[in-house]
């Protein structure tokens, strides 16, 4: 429309220049005068009430007003100074503002998304190449509420736990059109993010265990056991011990598997199978014992960080100045009885089920089994 592109001008004396915008010109463009920008308004909505219905007119202001509700989820996820818990706030700010202004332009809901994946899963290009296509900010919203983290902590959730948000939220919208997709279900999770570590190795003041990775690996060998026993016997911050609670209390009573998930972990190139430990506890009898078992089986994962495998895999790729974290894995072990055991339905391939200690039946009378280290088959 002509007198649109004579009201454009007005906006920026650029726009007449058309092609000329996009040439090599190595000279500033002229400042744009200031405007009346009330009187410039009037003469838009004039010229829209002429061309356009009022019921698409008001839909358009609608819709700015709720993009510009939105502006305060930009600031903070655009921010790479925000912490966890500021993300956390400002989704939950964001569904509180109920469901009519969550109805965002796509490119602002992409920009969103993207800005989530980088934040809280990772920053590697072909991982948010697809995670794009499969995560949308509704599924943080609940994942937000299952994550474990410092104070002021500004960790992602590890390679493992990444990997696993993704292949969950492909088989939901897969499921749309697969019957047999449909009933593949994924265990209850939490996820404690991989700063956590460095805040157990600051609050238990073992920073000296940072100097692990750029020892002799026979020197790595022989002081790893130390390790494992100094970290069994550190403590976890309060804000980890009552995140950990809060988990046991979602969790209930079944078996769990305390897994690892580091950053370098489940990369493109760099998968490190069976590098670092995952481990199983009974997760039986009261809240005080059980919190035991999962902060010793966490602390024990921890210090597989600093174990020979590892540092081997990582000298070998090149991979030994990366600031390593590592993020944990909380799951429901999903299992059925046999005999007096409760084997896990499916484990990795690789491993078998080795040595068993049977733990004596609860009120319901189920047994469980304790201290389950495996070795060789995909099915047990």
């Amino acid at each position: 429309m002509d007198d649109a592109e004579k009201l454009l001008e007005k906006f920026s004396p650029i726009f007449k220049s058309g092609d000329k915008l996009f040439s090599e010109v190595n000279k500033p463009y002229q400042k744009q005068e200031n405007r009346d920008m009330i009187k410039l308004a009037y003469e838009v909505f004039n010229l829209a009430s002429q061309n356009m219905p009022e019921k698409e007119i008001l839909e358009h202001i609608q819709k700015w007003s709720k993009e510009d509700k939105s502006g305060f989820l930009s600031e903070i996820l655009e921010n790479s100074g925000s912490s966890l818990a500021d993300i956390t706030s400002a989704i939950e700010r964001y569904y509180h503002l109920g469901p009519n202004m969550m109805e965002l332009s796509p490119p602002r809901k992409k920009s969103f998304t993207i800005a989530l994946i980088r934040r809280l899963l990772t920053d590697q290009y072909d991982f948010i190449n697809i995670a794009k296509n499969y995560i949308s900010i509704n599924d943080f919203n609940d994942l937000l509420h299952h994550i474990i983290s410092p104070l002021g902590s500004y960790g992602r959730l590890g390679g493992k736990s990444s990997g696993l948000f993704l292949a969950k939220n492909i088989l939901k919208k897969a499921a749309k059109h697969s019957e047999l997709l449909s009933k593949i279900k994924t265990p209850k999770t939490w996820y404690i993010t991989s700063d956590a570590l460095l805040n157990f190795i600051s609050y238990n003041n073992l920073d000296e265990v940072m100097e692990q990775k750029y020892k002799e690996i026979g020197q790595v060998r022989q002081e790893y056991p130390y390790v494992i026993h100094v970290f069994k016997n550190s403590l976890h911050s309060p804000e980890i011990v009552k995140g950990l609670l809060m988990a046991l209390e979602d969790f209930g009573d079944v078996p769990l598997v305390i897994r690892s998930s580091s950053l370098l972990e489940d990369r493109v190139g760099t998968v490190f199978a069976g590098k670092y430990k995952s481990l199983f506890v009974a997760n039986q009898g009261t809240k005080e014992k059980r919190l035991n078992e999962l902060t010793d089986a966490i602390a024990e994962v921890y210090a597989s960080t600093f174990s020979p495998d590892p540092i081997e895999y990582r000298t070998h790729n090149d991979l030994l100045d990366f600031n390593e974290e590592m993020g944990i894995m909380i799951q429901e072990v999903v299992g059925g009885q046999n005999g007096a055991i409760l084997f896990p339905c499916f484990c990795r391939r690789g491993f078998q089920p080795k040595r068993i200690q049977v733990v004596e039946p609860d009120k319901t009378g189920r047994w469980f089994a304790k201290n389950c280290s495996w070795t060789g088959y995909t099915r047990c």
